[in-house]
């Protein structure tokens, strides 16, 4: 017979059920079978039954898993008589597995009812800043440095910049001085264009000098980690807000996080526990 269990959970979800078979019924008429001094219960089999997922009224599937669960009873049932086994280990891991179950099953459905999409949503509405970026177009012109660089290197670089900024003074297009001068290839292609820059999603020396402009304003050369950078605005900040759609799932994840660890605490603060031995509050 195959009965598909198809999971290591499934599996062990019988395990711990054909150990604890007699624990649903002293009532003889809810007895389907004995074996020595276990009973099968109706309430077993149904119980076997919906472990798998399987129709409990199904009557030939039913006759085929009781077959199946009378089986694997008599052979744990003599298992544990033949004392080979480690039986408090074993019954460890299925006190453990147990355990497990019980609190992973619990937050299951205890976060899907606290954290709803309307709680979603509701936060995402309720914390707008959290949400929003203000934003930049600029472009720039680099003359590259690095920590290797030497003073007198340094010094020529720094003269490079300060003639791509004279030019730029003397009127020539900001982005026909990046083309010569700039040399950060990606950008300089498109006149020093860098898109829209997110408030400090950039080097912060470059941040602050850029988000302190106005749209045409250029900068004097000025050095970062990077080089030496010349920016100009090309359009004034804005605030932009993050589309609803591509935060949700990590909102969710933030509640339902911070709902677990509130539940957690409450479940332990409501209990009551007392420690012995070696393990005893001083």
């Amino acid at each position: 017979m195959q009965l598909n269990i198809g999971s290591t959970v499934k599996y062990f979800l019988f395990f711990v059920l054909a150990i604890n078979i007699t624990a649903c019924s002293n009532d003889n008429k809810n007895v389907l079978a004995r074996v020595n001094d276990q009973a099968i219960t109706v309430d077993a089999l149904d119980a076997y039954l919906k472990t798998k997922g399987s129709p409990v009224k199904d009557e030939k599937f039913r006759h085929k898993a009781f077959e199946h669960l009378l089986e694997r009873q008599t052979l744990a049932t003599k298992v544990a008589q033949e004392r080979k086994l480690d039986m408090p280990v074993i019954e460890m891991e299925v006190s453990e597995f147990k355990r497990q179950l019980l609190i992973s099953r619990y937050f299951e459905q205890y976060l899907r009812d606290s954290v709803s999409d309307v709680a979603v949503r509701n936060y995402y509405t309720s914390n707008p800043d959290k949400y929003q970026a203000d934003q930049i177009h600029v472009a720039h012109i680099l003359i590259r440095t690095n920590a290797k660089t030497s003073q007198n290197e340094r010094s020529a670089l720094a003269t490079r910049a300060g003639e791509a900024y004279s030019k730029i003074t003397q009127g020539e297009a900001f982005a026909k001085v990046a083309e010569i001068y700039s040399e950060d290839k990606v950008s300089s292609t498109k006149g020093g264009d860098l898109g829209w820059l997110n408030l400090g999603a950039i080097d912060p020396l470059f941040s602050e000098q850029a988000f302190s402009m106005s749209k045409g304003q250029v900068s004097k050369p000025f050095e970062t980690p990077f080089g030496f950078h010349i920016l100009t605005v090309l359009e004034d900040t804005k605030t932009v807000s993050t589309p609803f759609e591509k935060v949700k799932g990590n909102i969710r994840y933030q509640l339902r996080g911070e709902a677990k660890q509130a539940e957690k605490q409450r479940l332990i603060s409501e209990s009551e526990v007392k420690r012995f031995g070696e393990f005893k509050v001083k």
